[in-house]
């Protein structure tokens, strides 16, 4: 049974460690991380944290998530953000991926602009070498677009130029100001053709099309509603169901494992979440590129399937790890106790969170990624701590 416990925790270490040997990266993880001016990354940059300010160049692609976060250098490959208050002042050598609330790009992209987010700005002095896709409430162009451009979003306002064609989906108002220029077609849908507003000094070269949105009508939609209230609530109250049991059985069986990684999660949240970060997102090209040679098949399978067990065990103590931290707060007591109570509770407080649009799936995102670092660390200690 030691050798067994052994084989597996190396496997588990495996996932951790693999993606950082395979591409090599700078990991950084804290409540406030910054990278100073003058203070170069020569490789790829993985960073979390509450607030993250980047002012050194980055020779390499740049993976972020965090509360705010602010980009003021150049970096010279891709650009991977998630968080709330986003602000890209450098220039990207590749591509751009951004999720967010709060969203300003203010340096040149040389392929794709691919955003998501609350409020959208996009600065005139932006290029985007390739293509534009953006989905949000409010969205401003006012840079110039090389490629074409999709954008769906409920007041949208363009004042830049548009080298190839625009598709846009208007929920409330699309606006093409005094310097709009579009050399192609212009494709719009929306409930009512008069949500475009085109100023005179507007140039669109190409054709207009308009596509109208049809309206569903008021009984269909309560029907609609209906159906999808039931199926969303069985399908939570299985989810939520599944979670507890396993949970519960999880912290019966093996309490000295969930003790460890309660306390991990709650004692270093931020340097969790960065270590979460990286597993999540670099573990996968790992076992791509192992895939590539002939030998590193049965690896990247291996990996694969720890992964997929390290994501699901992460999903369970996420609600556990949720449950103790409010328990806490609310008892103001500074020691770990994990009860039947606590993490029943905690998994429910924490999927009803979820349900909550763009905040909860956020906060969701932070615990599972905080409960994935802390597993990992301890895998990580068992197995270097033998040695």
């Amino acid at each position: 049974m030691k050798n067994i416990n052994k084989f597996l925790a190396s496997f588990f270490a495996f996932v951790v460690l693999a993606p950082v040997f395979v591409l090599g990266a700078t990991l950084k993880a804290n409540d406030e991380v910054s990278i100073n001016k003058g203070d170069n990354i020569e490789d790829n940059l993985y960073i979390a944290g509450g607030t993250v300010s980047i002012n050194g160049s980055i020779f390499g692609d740049l993976m972020s998530v965090g509360g705010q976060i602010i980009v003021s250098e150049d970096v010279s490959e891709d650009i991977t953000i998630a968080g709330g208050n986003i602000t890209i002042l450098g220039n990207a050598g590749g591509d751009i991926r951004v999720f967010g609330g709060n969203i300003l790009i203010a340096g040149n992209v040389a392929g794709d602009l691919i955003v998501t987010g609350g409020t959208v700005n996009i600065s005139s002095d932006v290029s985007i070498g390739k293509d534009l896709v953006v989905a949000g409430g409010q969205v401003s162009l006012d840079g110039d677009v090389m490629g074409d451009a999709q954008i769906a979003g409920g007041v949208i306002t363009i004042n830049g130029h548009i080298f190839g064609d625009l598709d846009a989906k208007i929920d409330q108002k699309l606006t093409l100001g005094e310097g709009s220029i579009i050399d192609g077609n212009l494709e719009y849908s929306a409930r009512k053709g008069e949500m475009l507003e085109v100023n005179d000094q507007a140039t669109v070269i190409g054709e207009v099309t308009f596509n109208a949105i049809e309206v569903i009508k008021k009984e269909e939609m309560n029907g609609l509603k209906n159906f999808l209230f039931v199926a969303v609530g069985i399908f939570v109250m299985f989810k939520i169901a599944t979670l507890m049991i396993i949970a519960l059985i999880l912290t019966w069986l093996f309490k000295k494992f969930s003790s460890a990684v309660v306390k991990g999660a709650i004692q270093n949240p931020m340097a969790m979440l960065g270590r979460g970060f990286v597993t999540l997102i670099i573990a996968p090209v790992a076992a791509i590129i192992l895939f590539v040679t002939l030998f590193g098949i049965p690896l990247g399978l291996a990996l694969l399937f720890i992964y997929g067990f390290l994501v699901v065990l992460s999903c369970v103590y996420a609600g556990v790890i949720f449950g103790i931290w409010v328990n806490m707060l609310i008892s103001k007591k500074d020691k770990v106790v994990i009860s039947w109570k606590n993490v029943v509770g905690g998994i429910l407080l924490l999927c009803l969170i979820r349900l909550i649009p763009f905040v909860g799936w956020i906060i969701g995102l932070i615990a599972f990624l905080i409960s994935l670092g802390s597993i990992t660390h301890i895998v990580h200690k068992k197995v270097w701590g033998e040695r």
